[in-house]
This record gives C-alpha cells, sequence and structure tokens, in this order.
C-alpha cells in the first residue's frame, strides 16, 4: 500500500502541479490533499495582501473622534442641555401660549 502512494506521489510530479492524482487502496479513496490546497490558492493572493496592508497602514489614531462617528462628551452635552444625564430626550424650549 505504501508503494502504490510513493508511486502515485511520483507520477504527480511528473505529470505537473496542476495534476491532482486520486489513488484508490481496497475500494477506499484519497485524496491528494496538498496538490487540492495549491490548486485552491490564490495566487495574486501576495499583491492583495500588500494592497490591504497599504491600506490599513492609515492611522486613524491622530483623527477626531466626531470624525469617526464616536462619542463627544462636549458636544453631547451642549446637544442635550439640562437633561444631560437625566433624560433620553434633549432639552426643548418650553412652548409659549400666545394671546
Amino acid at each position: 500500500m505504501l508503494l502504490l502512494l510513493v508511486a502515485a506521489q511520483a507520477g504527480a510530479s511528473e505529470a505537473g502541479k496542476d495534476a491532482c492524482i486520486d489513488v484508490a487502496v481496497d475500494g477506499y479513496k484519497t485524496l491528494s490533499y496538498e496538490c487540492l490546497g495549491q490548486q485552491m490558492t490564490n495566487r495574486q493572493g501576495d499583491t492583495a495582501a500588500r494592497k490591504n496592508q497599504q491600506a490599513m497602514a492609515f492611522s486613524i489614531a491622530n483623527r477626531a473622534p466626531n470624525q469617526l462617528g464616536l462619542f463627544n462628551q462636549a458636544a453631547t452635552s451642549h446637544r442635550m442641555g439640562a437633561n444631560f444625564g437625566k433624560s433620553a430626550f434633549p432639552q426643548r424650549p418650553v412652548e409659549r401660549v400666545s394671546r
């Protein structure tokens, strides 16, 4: 059985790297997972990974919190008025009825 697998691997290297060989021993089929894995890899993956690293290199640590959509206590306190910390609704002026 081992001799058959060695012969199959030798045949795969001779046939080229794009060919995968399935081996059947006593009715059980085995696949060359190394060969299938190589076929499924992205050949342009190195270029894409490099571009992703360049895009992620842009530092957002120096950007203002309001540019990132984060909480800003001063702006929220101004918007909520006297209701800051007391209510979920901002302070509104009292309605006056004109006569």
